[in-house]
């Protein structure tokens, strides 16, 4: 495994993580009628953290890409 494949495997494994727990926290909100729910600070907190591990493994995603591209263009892969 490359260094990069690495990096995309630990992304993964991070934004799985933020999501399970942004699923966690979502489940606990009290029920209400229509769609009017308000977000705590730390409901917030974990919004931002699954979109910053998102944005990241797609950066990371771009990189392995362009990595196995430029392998594939050199025959070493």
């Amino acid at each position: 495994m490359t260094t990069a494949e690495a990096s995309v495997s630990a992304a993964r494994v991070l934004l799985e993580s933020a999501r399970a727990a942004l699923e966690d926290a979502v489940k606990s909100l009290p029920a209400t009628d229509g769609d009017t729910a308000m977000a705590t600070p730390s409901l917030v907190a974990l919004l931002v953290r699954v979109s910053a591990a998102r944005s990241q493994l797609g950066g990371l995603e771009v990189l392995l890409a362009a990595e196995v591209a430029a392998e594939h263009i050199r025959g070493t892969r």
